[in-house]
């Protein structure tokens, strides 16, 4: 009689270990699975910006890139200095 007990006791651990164990994989997955993204987003931020700025020599893509840079808060960190 005691026997079945400890068997039914047993297994009853090797489910709840399983859980915990399954239940860990999932979390590290999730975790890796948004470090990809926060990667990609990293990635795609900085192609936009190259896209953006041009290599160009051309006159019209010059003036274009100058009139869209924007100097509003060109002076702001000199009084700092």
């Amino acid at each position: 009689m005691e026997e079945q007990n400890i068997e039914k006791e047993g297994g009853v651990g090797a489910i709840f270990g399983t859980i915990i164990v399954m239940a860990l994989l999932i979390a590290g997955g999730f975790y890796f699975y948004s470090q990809n993204i926060e990667k990609q987003k990293k990635i795609d931020e900085q192609n936009k910006t190259e896209q953006i700025l041009s290599t160009s020599d051309e006159i019209d893509a010059l003036t274009e890139e100058a009139s869209s840079t924007n100097f509003d808060n060109l002076g702001e960190g000199i009084d700092n200095l």
